[in-house]
């Protein structure tokens, strides 16, 4: 149990520079505003395994960004619907596409996941340029804060913390 719960805790506390923070909000963006079970959505999701990012920014970010892509579903639906049907120069292309081989798992064919992927890639950048700003000019105040809540007082000043450190070692 308390191996578990050291590791956890070690989960938490690496990978929190401000960069790291920032891609894991954007991360944590992504996988919320894209459709399960598509190729984009396994290929950000194996993005966020294999690099650096924040577990907990992006665990965050995810359920703070999920009630508002199922609210913007409608609006998804729209623009998703105009690419697919009103532009009629772009469906020799779209035919294409859907007849590749690895495309399809996209399921760009449906408008909600066309507009939903569409927007949030499009999202992301600005996303990140703001969070980064944001976290960098506020990161030393947000951690001396963070270090001096009674919670955190408690705990650097705990036997148990003594035991964790001598177990990361």
């Amino acid at each position: 149990m308390t191996r578990t719960l050291f590791f956890f805790l070690r989960l938490l506390e690496r990978e929190n520079s401000p960069l790291q923070i920032t891609w894991g909000i954007c991360f944590g963006f992504l996988l919320a505003m894209l459709p399960t079970l598509t190729l984009q959505f396994f290929v950000i999701l194996t993005l966020f395994i294999i690099s650096r990012a924040h577990f907990p920014s992006a665990i965050l970010s995810f359920l703070i960004t999920l009630p508002l892509s199922f609210g913007l579903q409608v609006f998804f639906h729209h623009i998703g619907a105009a690419l697919l049907t009103i532009y009629p120069s772009i469906f020799s292309i779209l035919e294409w596409l859907y007849n590749a081989p690895i495309v399809p798992y996209t399921r760009f064919n449906h408008s909600v996941v066309l507009g939903a992927s569409l927007t949030a890639f499009g999202i992301v950048p600005l996303l990140f340029w703001i969070c980064h700003r944001m976290i960098q000019r506020k990161y030393d105040s947000i951690v001396e804060w963070l270090l001096d809540t009674r919670i955190s007082r408690t705990w650097l000043n705990s036997d148990l913390k003594l035991i964790y450190d001598r177990s990361s070692k």
